[in-house]
Parts: structure tokens; C-alpha cells; sequence
């Protein structure tokens, strides 16, 4: 194996593309670490002003909307799909005619308010994914749900399965 190689540098499209040898021969403890989602290493600490200029773009859409902060109405906008896709486009193309800057949305970054546009397609692709994936509850009439719970029907949390013991 040539040193070009073991450094991952080899061109990926040639076919002789290997990962750099460090990657496997990383720790078990550490190969664990990084199977796991790691939000704070992995995007903001990688990120910190792309992400700061995002949260602009949120703070002056929840203004300009008149929403809270916090709020999650943008997961009901009808065909959201469209629509965040749509302004993701127009935000490129506004780049590419009048520059990075945005004069018409208090001197914003295009690039960050595409950037919150994808994040909000993201998020309803996954939210959409996740209530397909939940079970229907069936309805509880008035009368089912004040109804008295019979003794029977009652966990002894002393004598529970630890999925139902008093401390998480």
C-alpha cells in the first residue's frame, strides 16, 4: 500500500480511494463515541457562526410572522415540501442577481436564510417520517376516559418490571 493512500489522499473517482488508516484503527471506546449523534461536536462547535446566522433568520421570521420563538407552526405549512424547497431557490437565485446580502429582509445572509430553509424541509421530511411510523390510538368517548380505573388494572410499582420503576 503506497503512503498516499493510508492518508485518504488517493483520487476517490480512480477506484483506489481507502479511508485514511487512522480510521480503523480507532478505539473501541472511541469508535462507540462516534456511533452515536454528537449535535454540539458534529455541527455547532464545527459551525458556531453559520449557526448564529441561522438563528437570525429565525428571530426575524418569527417577527416578521408574528410568531413566538419556539414556535412550530412551520410544520403545518400547507405543502411545505414546496414551499421551503421553492425558497430555498429563490434565495440562490437572489444571491447570484443582487449578492449575499439580502436587503429586503433587515441585510440578512441569502446563504443562511437558504441554510433555515433546509433545515425547516429537513424537519418536516422527518416529522412527516416519524407520524407515519406512530400507531393510531383509537378515541376515547367522554365517558371512557373519566371512567374509574379498576384495582386491577393498577401497577405495583414495587413489584414492576424496571421499564415501570419510580426512578429514570
Amino acid at each position: 500500500m503506497t503512503n498516499e493512500k493510508s492518508t485518504g489522499s488517493a483520487d476517490v473517482c480512480s477506484g483506489d480511494y481507502e479511508p485514511p488508516t487512522h480510521a480503523h484503527a480507532m478505539a473501541p471506546a472511541t469508535k462507540a463515541r462516534y456511533s452515536k449523534p454528537q449535535p454540539y461536536l458534529g455541527v455547532l462547535a464545527r459551525f458556531p457562526r453559520a449557526i448564529m446566522e441561522i438563528a437570525k433568520v429565525s428571530s426575524y421570521g418569527a417577527m416578521k410572522h408574528q410568531k413566538q420563538m419556539g414556535d412550530m407552526s412551520y410544520l403545518d405549512v400547507p405543502e411545505a415540501e414546496v414551499n421551503y424547497v421553492e425558497a430555498e431557490v429563490r434565495h440562490l437565485l437572489h444571491e447570484a442577481i443582487h449578492g449575499p446580502i439580502n436587503d429586503d429582509d433587515a441585510g440578512l445572509i441569502h446563504k443562511a436564510q437558504k441554510a433555515w430553509e433546509a433545515l425547516a424541509d429537513l424537519e418536516v421530511y422527518l416529522y412527516q417520517e416519524e407520524s407515519q411510523m406512530m400507531p393510531e390510538l383509537p378515541a376515547l368517548s367522554e365517558d371512557e376516559m373519566w371512567a374509574p380505573v379498576e384495582e386491577e388494572d393498577l401497577v405495583d410499582l414495587d413489584r414492576a418490571p424496571p421499564s415501570f420503576s419510580r426512578g429514570f
